[in-house]
């Protein structure tokens, strides 16, 4: 038996005060806490056969974890202390900015990438669909940035749970 559980938070790009906070934020989760390194992480959910996909657009976040019914008592503590308590560290949100950096200058050049962008600036002229990522965004986000929008959007927010597949048991527990 498998089971996909989502959480979905209202935290997309829209409630973000600078850009590039709600897809890093998300995208970082699940690369450390207090207590593991992301590597730990990784390697705990792969030892369960488990995975993880993460998710992002201009209203929500995703995390989505895959699991075997039979090991979802020990995957999800993994799966919650990273999404409850990241600690964003400061080498990997160096590396993903990066990335993100690059990828943003090779899209930049192409004509999809510049069309889309015009089409929803003006479509979207004064809302945050219409915000579009620029190259200084780059230089003025910081790992407190992260943090400051973690807590306001993830901590203290309401969240949506789905579930598919046979519901496994330990998720009462995690309702309660």
């Amino acid at each position: 038996d498998l089971c996909r559980l989502d959480l979905v938070f209202e935290a997309g790009s829209k409630v973000q005060n600078k850009a590039l906070q709600a897809c890093l934020c998300n995208a970082l989760l699940l690369e450390g806490t207090a207590h593991k390194k992301g590597e730990e992480i990784h390697e705990s959910l792969d030892f369960y056969g488990a995975y993880t996909q993460l998710d992002i657009n201009a209203d929500r976040a995703v995390v989505s974890l895959f699991t075997l019914n039979k090991y979802f008592d020990e995957v999800l503590p993994i799966f919650v202390d990273a999404i409850k308590n990241p600690i964003f560290p400061e080498d990997e949100f160096q590396v993903a900015l990066a990335q993100k950096k690059q990828s943003f200058r090779i899209n930049s050049e192409k004509v999809e990438f510049i069309a889309r962008n015009t089409f929803f600036n003006c479509l979207f002229e004064s809302h945050p669909y219409g915000v579009s990522v620029s190259l200084e965004d780059f230089e003025s986000i910081s790992r407190q940035d992260l943090i400051d929008f973690h807590t306001a959007n993830y901590k203290n927010a309401v969240l949506s749970l789905y579930i598919a597949g046979t519901m496994p048991t330990g998720v009462t527990a995690m309702l309660e």
